[in-house]
């Protein structure tokens, strides 16, 4: 069993990540709207993402709109050698386009590895569920989701009213190590 170590990096990069595309181009935000036209769930986008890539598996799913066509899950899932990142309309949870992504090539091989060394062997959607337990994340939208295989770790970002609230998971087990709110607002 590989002993968690949990890191701010790779917690408020993610979190940083889905501030950041939360912004115009003039450096308005726009998180309220972005959120506002969701009409389908993490879960369920990185399910369609599966229906999509069947053989793959699933190493990083979120909320974005750094497309220019509202807002869309941005899923990648590793199938064999290559990582697939997989766009689906967050409005209507219609598939948009998938590709092959070179720069998340490594990235994510090393986050498939991850996931199936774990203990449990944990996907990303146990993550979500299992990160919506505590007190401080139960009424919150998930809107990001990934592996730090690095910090041995799961990390679930919700917005919870007008805040981003971080859940960080033991890779292992599930547990929950961490619930941390990012130092900026989400509203």
């Amino acid at each position: 069993m590989r002993r968690a170590r949990v890191g701010r990096s790779g917690r408020w990069l993610l979190a940083a990540g889905l501030a950041c595309a939360c912004e115009t181009d003039d450096g308005e935000d726009q998180d309220e709207d972005l959120l506002a036209g969701v009409e389908i769930t993490l879960l369920e986008a990185m399910e369609l993402a599966a229906q999509m890539e069947p053989d793959g598996v699933t190493v990083d799913a979120e909320l974005t709109d750094e497309y220019g066509d509202g807002p869309v899950f941005d899923i990648d899932r590793t199938v064999g050698e290559e990582t697939r990142e997989v766009l689906i309309d967050a409005r209507t949870g219609e598939w948009l386009r998938t590709r092959i992504d070179p720069d998340d090539q490594i990235d994510s091989l090393e986050q498939a590895d991850a996931l199936a060394s774990s203990e449990q062997m944990l996907t990303l959607a146990d993550a979500v569920e299992l990160g919506a337990q505590p007190d401080a994340v139960h009424d919150g939208v998930p809107v990001a989701v990934e592996v730090d295989p690095e910090e041995w770790v799961l990390l679930v970002v919700f917005v919870v009213e007008d805040t981003i609230r971080v859940v960080t998971l033991d890779l292992d087990d599930g547990s929950v190590l961490e619930v941390a709110e990012d130092p900026s607002e989400f509203g």
